[in-house]
């Protein structure tokens, strides 16, 4: 019995998995999750681990279906649930027009974790970014304030609420909050870029320029942010 419990364990080909996985060989990774999956077709980690490897391999149809199988099969695990619904999302943008059953799904897995947890961060993520997608800027900034109290400063989640909050002419709360991203996150180009924008829309030239070379001086190793900073020269009128 020990030596047939061994074998069927699946454990050991997902710790193989994962060493392959952080090691950069995404398609050896998830045959060994396949492996596993074999030992044991209900073992949701194995499948949670095998949407991960999909979606580094490109394959977002595979990825799709193993999550789903792993959401189904662990529905607690906000980290699985989460990743759903981050290709969920995806797929929703690629194809808003044909993305009802997707737009529904975002909406049960939001209820759902906030129904079990009010403060999940997924759950309002989720409800910001579909709030968002409709075009609710005031819903959106609302939801995504209460998923950045529950998890502050993920860039993503706060390049998005900035937007909101500058859609909803709460212009000093996203100000304040994209600076306070930048301080701890020198490299978040999407929150910079957004700044950016508000700053030059707002005629603001001299923050917009400061905010350049934040940018570049912050990573040094980034040419691009270089050139980031001619343009702003030539789009301003202003010489360097």
């Amino acid at each position: 019995l020990g030596a047939a419990g061994c074998r069927s364990n699946p454990q050991p080909f997902v710790d193989m998995g994962n060493r392959l996985y952080a090691a950069g060989h995404y398609e050896e990774a998830a045959l060994r999750y396949r492996k596993a999956l074999q030992k044991n077709p209900l073992y949701g980690e194995a499948y949670y681990r095998l949407g991960l490897a999909e979606l580094q391999l490109g394959d977002g149809n595979q990825a799709l279906g193993a999550l789903v199988e792993a959401a189904s099969l662990d529905p607690d695990r906000e980290d699985i649930v989460g990743k759903l619904a981050d290709v969920l999302l995806f797929s929703y943008l690629k194809n808003p027009e044909t993305g009802k059953q997707v737009y529904q799904k975002l909406n049960e897995i939001s209820g759902k974790l906030l129904a079990g947890t009010p403060d999940s961060y997924n759950g309002w993520r989720i409800k910001g970014y579909i709030a968002f997608l409709d075009k609710r800027p005031e819903e959106a900034a609302s939801a995504l304030t209460k998923a950045n109290q529950a998890r502050p400063y993920d860039p993503e989640l706060v390049a998005s609420l900035c937007q909101a909050l500058f859609q909803t002419n709460r212009n000093a709360e996203g100000e304040k909050l994209a600076l306070e991203l930048i301080a701890r996150h020198k490299d978040a180009a999407a929150v910079y870029d957004i700044l950016y924008r508000f700053y030059i829309a707002s005629k603001k030239t001299r923050e917009a320029e400061a905010l350049i070379r934040a940018e570049r001086d912050n990573n040094p190793g980034e040419p691009g942010y270089v050139i980031e900073l001619a343009f702003h020269y030539q789009r301003t009128g202003q010489s360097g």
